[in-house]
């Protein structure tokens, strides 16, 4: 091979890895700019500062605790709605109307958001890493099998991007085992964990009005979460116990 040809040789094969390179450098950017960007359909409320405002946010919450006690007291099954909007203003005045909820929910994340819709409820928010805040979601899919509500993780995406089911690798997606009343006041059994889908049992106790439940389905439409609600026997609350 002569030096001409030696040298179109090397040509050859520099453009090829530079094409190479080229390509792994735009992959790379591609990727990093779909898991820091925002997406489209992240749109938290903002913390009203109107104060009319804010009381009427938190009239619709008293509004919408009244409605279901009025439903099931008047003892025939009933669809009950939680609307994605609704959830969204009383996360953003969530400090106005728990103030301890920190205690709760430690503030790992920042400014979360709910979107209903697609078969599915999706939890997202902002999350601190390397200085930069990060869009995290999940996608829980809530079922209603053998007389139960189940909820199943079917997604995680940062950004944009999904990626891939790491919980039960980082040992964070714990079993969960809970009795009626354990979880809070009148609470279902809740049993299981988001991998293998967490069990919440059908029957519950409604405190304000001291009237047991049945939730016989739940569906997911668009912006809305619908449970169907069979009311079952008043008992006083000085007999749960």
């Amino acid at each position: 091979m002569n030096s001409e040809s030696r040298t179109q040789h090397r040509r050859k094969w520099l453009r090829i890895v530079l094409g190479v390179f080229g390509g792994i450098v735009f992959l790379s950017l591609l990727l990093v700019w779909g898991l820091i960007r925002t997406p489209g359909w992240y749109a938290p409320e903002p913390v009203p500062t109107d104060r009319v405002e804010r009381q009427i946010i938190r009239n619709r919450l008293v509004e919408a605790e009244q409605a279901f006690t009025r439903e099931l007291l008047d003892g025939r099954p009933f669809k009950y709605n939680i609307y994605e909007k609704y959830v969204n203003e009383w996360l953003a005045m969530r400090y106005d109307l728990y103030p301890r909820i920190d205690e709760v929910v430690p503030p790992v994340v920042t400014d979360p958001f709910v979107a209903i819709g697609d078969g599915r409820v999706r939890f997202a928010a902002k999350y601190r890493f390397a200085d930069r805040d990060t869009i995290v979601s999940a996608d829980i899919a809530p079922t209603f099998e053998d007389g139960q509500i189940v909820l199943r993780l079917v997604g995680l995406r940062c950004g944009s991007m999904p990626v891939p089911n790491l919980l039960g690798a980082l040992d964070i997606d714990g079993y969960v085992e809970l009795d009626r009343e354990e979880a809070w006041p009148g609470s279902p059994t809740i049993v299981g964990s988001l991998a293998d889908g967490i069990r919440v049992g059908a029957q519950g106790w409604w405190r304000n009005g001291g009237v047991d439940y049945e939730v016989t389905d739940v569906k997911v439409g668009d912006g809305v979460l619908a449970l169907q609600i069979k009311p079952l026997e008043r008992q006083a609350s000085n007999n749960r116990h």
